[in-house]
């Protein structure tokens, strides 16, 4: 709907951009695209083609950012693959070729690549944003299961219903690959060894995803899976084959080979000193629900009260990791090598050592040091020279093989994996909305220049559960053929929301230690507007003014509302800026709007024909003139109720100005303002009964006076009535204020008509 006047027009600049990306060196299927770290794309991709995109509301529609309105040609880099014609065609536009023929340019094979162009739209590139010369970051999750494997080496481990590498088929294709990787001959690997290192890793739910970068070298990046898992490789010096040893718990201390001074020279033994330990540890995992890096800690309680209780901290890197339970194994694996006492030596052995490889396990006996039967893992072998009689171990003491000493603590982790499945808001609302919201999102002159049957809404929703990112805001609009449709208006945050922990009364300023049910505590910051109360009429507005370590400092009744009483349990909701800027979509006075809010999480997002319609009808509360401010009787803002006042009472109020109060809030007891042109005050008096019930009996306009005197003796209350009611209004061209400002006034004191007729039975 447009204003009679025509509503003041906000500049609006778009840009648009053709860009050919490069993104992986080969890949097995795109599971989303991300513009600007908001998902674009969330239908799995695994064959070259076009993907039409149309988020023009995706960073708050035109009067903001814009969105993201283009199509994605994607180009898997297949051995026949030709350029898609778009590009083709760009690359001659702007002069790089001469020819737009596919079959004369270069295929770009072997590289994963996009092209963003304007399709069909009339413009060579895509629109990528409004208003803001900026082009957004580009990214995609893509999938690839490694390949040149032996037969029974399974490369996928699912874990959580995400399909992640199996960390020995990782080593494989990086050992093997003649193109990226390190080309070496697959005669030259123990298949076998890497098949049961698979099933035992797929066993433990030891699945992995990372990238491998050029900048790393693969020798690097194998180490890092090596230590992830606990893996060591070594040449079989009978086979000639090399091998992937796990380092795990499974073999018998009974049936280790036996080393001692019988068949060998310990060369050096050590044992370190508990001051060389460490008692805690903190293993970096990678969240696959945000791609960011988390972190989980674990204590060895025992080693702290060893240490004097100081604690002693290492920080190590398992990137690939991609569940929470996995990074906590590794950690208290990694904190029981750590805080041991463990001892190392350095074994100069005969031939018997011969076929030893790193990762076997020994028995190392050794009477002038009084142990017996240690069981010493390998970490390196040499064979020496050819024609040497002697073999060098190096050992470390196994942890699988000491004593169960330590004990271990793990401060856990309270991660929920928040890869939930799109559903519906637990809380979802319309209304319509107050003037200072379309004001900070259109503009002072854009919002007094809307018409008067016209009317914005405001729409906020929250969830009682995490994983849920924001929303896409659904309304409807007619198409061609003058059928509704639903159609994106742009996503938005999700509110904050929580419950009161106890009643609050009215006044100017409330501290709220803090709320129960807490959703979206993130946003109750300085500075936010807050809806206390139901999402109609009667709902409170307040301003957070200060947080601080008493809680949250905030002003009562602001804007077009009033300070009430609220139990506890009373909803507050935190309506922050990105609330606040999602009005937008310019409807009917009466009309009765619908819209559809569309979660989005991890897993994509929901469905429009699974949500819910959320309605209202427009109350054009925007162009309602504001209520007065500032009320007091005899001076004071909320006197006693049970106290009658002393009458005649002089019931005195402050104006406000809709128009003015666009940028800094003015509080309940701010001295009076001038109101907007044409604005005037009633006062409407009620006679209150015992039972609550309220009866008219006076209504005047006043003008642009700012005190009346309620006088009981002149205007008699209605017989029966214990209090009397004063409301004080503000009108503007036959336009009533959204709340009213009251008082209670009592009539008479009980104790004091009791005392009346003693005095009178003895007169």
């Amino acid at each position: 709907m447009g204003s009679k006047g025509g509503s003041a027009k906000q500049p609006v600049t778009d840009y648009y951009i053709a860009a050919h990306y490069g993104v992986c060196h080969e890949a097995d299927e795109i599971l989303e695209i991300r513009y600007g770290e908001k998902r674009i794309v969330d239908t799995p991709i695994a064959a070259n083609g076009s993907t039409g995109v149309s988020k023009p509301n995706l960073f708050g529609g035109p009067k903001r950012e814009g969105g993201f309105v283009g199509v994605i040609d994607v180009m898997f880099g297949g051995a026949a693959q030709l350029v898609s014609d778009a590009l083709a065609a760009s690359l001659q536009r702007n002069g790089a070729s001469d020819t737009a023929d596919p079959d004369q340019l270069p295929g770009y094979r072997g590289v994963l690549s996009f092209f963003i162009h304007g399709g069909s739209s009339g413009r060579a590139g895509a629109n990528i944003g409004s208003n803001t010369a900026m082009v957004k970051s580009l990214w995609a999750k893509v999938r690839r299961a490694c390949k040149g494997l032996p037969s029974g080496l399974d490369p996928v481990i699912v874990v959580d219903g995400m399909q992640l590498a199996n960390p020995a088929a990782i080593i494989y294709e990086c050992l093997t690959n003649r193109e990226w990787g390190m080309g070496r001959p697959a005669s030259l690997f123990d298949d076998q060894s890497f098949i049961d290192a698979a099933a035992t890793l797929a066993g433990e739910g030891f699945g992995l995803a990372l990238l491998w970068h050029r900048q790393q070298s693969i020798e690097e990046f194998v180490g890092e899976i090596q230590d992830t898992i606990e893996g060591a490789l070594g040449r079989d010096p009978f086979t000639g084959r090399i091998r992937l040893k796990l380092v795990r718990d499974d073999y018998d201390p009974e049936q280790l080979p036996v080393f001692g001074p019988h068949n060998s020279t310990l060369r050096a033994f050590d044992r370190k000193g508990w001051g060389d330990t460490i008692n805690e540890i903190n293993v970096v995992w990678t969240n696959p629900a945000n791609e960011q890096t988390e972190t989980v800690t674990v204590h060895d309680t025992a080693n702290v009260n060893l240490q004097g209780g100081e604690i002693v901290s290492d920080t190590v890197e398992y990137i690939g990791i991609r569940t929470a339970e996995l990074a906590l194994r590794c950690a208290t694996r990694d904190l029981l090598v750590g805080s041991s006492a463990l001892a190392t030596a350095e074994l100069e052995t005969n031939r018997e050592g011969w076929r030893l490889l790193p990762g076997d396990v020994i028995a190392l006996t050794w009477p002038d040091y009084g142990f017996e039967s240690i069981p010493m893992r390998i970490t390196d072998v040499d064979y020496g020279k050819p024609g040497d009689s002697k073999i060098t171990l190096s050992l470390i003491e196994d942890v699988f093989g000491m004593p169960a000493q330590s004990y271990v603590e793990s401060d856990g982790s309270a991660w929920v994996n928040p890869a939930r499945d799109p559903e519906p808001l637990t809380w979802e609302h319309i209304t319509s909305v107050p003037y200072f919201a379309l004001a900070q999102q259109i503009g002072d002159a854009a919002a007094e220049a809307v018409d008067d049957t016209s009317d914005f809404d405001l729409v906020f929703g929250a969830h009682d559960l995490g994983g849920v990112f924001d929303y896409e805001l659904m309304h409807q609009v007619p198409d061609a053929n003058g059928d509704t449709v639903w159609t994106g208006a742009g996503t938005v945050d999700l509110a904050g929301r929580g419950l009161l922990q106890a009643d609050i009364p009215r006044e100017t300023i409330t501290i709220l230690g803090g709320l129960d049910s807490l959703a979206g505590g993130e946003n109750f910051v300085q500075g936010t507007l807050v809806w206390i109360g139901p999402i109609d009429p009667t709902g409170e507005l307040g301003l957070i003014k200060a947080v601080d370590t008493a809680g949250h400092h905030i002003a009562r009744g602001v804007l077009d509302t009033v300070p009430q009483e609220w139990p506890a349990g009373t909803p507050v909701w935190a309506l922050h800026g990105d609330v606040l800027g999602s009005t937008g979509v310019e409807r009917a006075l009466s009309e009765t709007a619908t819209v559809r809010l569309l979660t989005n999480t991890a897993n994509g997002q929901l469905d429009v024909s699974a949500a819910a319609d959320v309605t209202t009808t427009m109350s054009g509360r925007l162009h309602l003139p504001y209520r007065p401010a500032n009320v007091q009787v005899n001076g004071e803002l909320w006197p006693d109720q049970e106290i009658p006042p002393d009458y005649p009472a002089l019931v005195t109020w402050a104006g406000r100005n809709r128009l003015d109060e666009t940028a800094v809030l003015n509080s309940w007891s701010d001295g009076h303002v001038t109101p907007e042109a044409g604005v005037t005050f009633e006062v409407v008096l009620y006679g209150e009964d015992g039972n609550g019930v309220l009866t008219e009996y006076l209504r005047q306009d006043l003008g642009t006076d700012t005190s009346y005197s309620v006088d009981i003796a002149t205007d008699e209350p209605p017989s029966g009535s214990t209090y009397v009611v004063v409301e004080i209004r503000s009108l503007r061209d036959g336009l009533a204020c959204w709340q009213s400002a009251t008082q209670r006034l009592r009539l008479f004191s009980p104790v004091q008509m009791i005392d009346a007729y003693f005095q009178a039975d003895e007169v």
